[in-house]
């Protein structure tokens, strides 16, 4: 953590959050890091990787869970954590209008 504290005084515009890896869906443990994480400067993202057979078997097939089962838990959640690490980004309402203006026109 020392790292991206130092990292974000050099850069005014890094964005940094925790993204909760491997986590046990509903275990006291999971809970409890989220609340332990809330006291810290940086924000957890709501969304989370939870601990899936999905992530070593696509690995092992040299894909991501998204090719591997796309309709599935696992790329449920890696489709949410990347749009939460998305939609804390400052440019990302600006890229939405852009991208939604050059996927209509």
């Amino acid at each position: 953590m020392d790292l991206s504290t130092e990292a974000t005084t050099c850069k005014d515009n890094l964005q940094v959050a925790f993204v909760m890896n491997r986590t046990s869906t509903h275990t006291a443990i999971g809970r409890d890091v989220f609340t332990a994480l809330a006291h810290d400067p940086f924000p957890v993202l709501p969304a989370a990787i939870t601990h899936r057979v999905a992530f070593a078997e696509s690995a092992v097939l040299g894909q991501s869970v998204l090719q591997g089962e796309p309709s599935g838990a696992a790329a449920h959640e890696s489709i949410a954590v990347t749009r939460a690490a998305v939609a804390m980004m400052p440019h990302a309402e600006k890229n939405r209008t852009r991208d939604r203006h050059t996927t209509i026109g």
